[in-house]
């Protein structure tokens, strides 16, 4: 996973490239998480829906690149960054233990393994998006 930082008129994203073997692992995750996170539950705060959107769009995009097998480009907010980091903690959590597990599997949790220092990283450094103009943020 190669990453850089770009500027948008909606603040900083990081522009992460990924292979398509790590695009597969990171939808598996996210997959996961939504299912565990948003199934079962009402969507009780106008919070989780909107959530439960941004995670179920990242997730059509990581779809995108794995089904087309090659890998690719990803531009992620924090919010982004935040759930990808959560459902690949999750899935290790909850995925990874000492039984059997299918050499795919195995597959699987080895580059979500790779991919949660990086991701943790991103987080730490992420560049702080300058306050909107005060005319701005009475719009808002």
């Amino acid at each position: 996973m190669r990453t850089a930082w770009e500027q948008h008129s909606e603040g900083h994203r990081a522009a992460v490239e990924l292979a398509a073997v790590e695009a597969a692992a990171l939808a598996d995750a996210l997959s996961f998480y939504l299912r565990r996170r948003f199934v079962g539950g009402e969507l009780e705060l106008a919070a989780q829906a909107l959530s439960l959107r941004c995670f179920t769009e990242l997730s059509d995009r990581l779809g995108t690149l794995r089904s087309a097998g090659v890998g690719g480009r990803l531009l992620l907010s924090e919010e982004d960054l935040r759930g990808l980091r959560e459902a690949v903690c999750l899935y290790l959590a909850e995925r990874d233990t000492e039984s059997y597990q299918p050499p795919e599997e195995r597959e699987r949790l080895a580059e979500l393994h790779e991919l949660n220092e990086p991701l943790g990283d991103l987080l730490t450094v992420l560049p702080k998006a300058p306050a909107p103009p005060a005319a701005l943020s009475l719009l808002r």
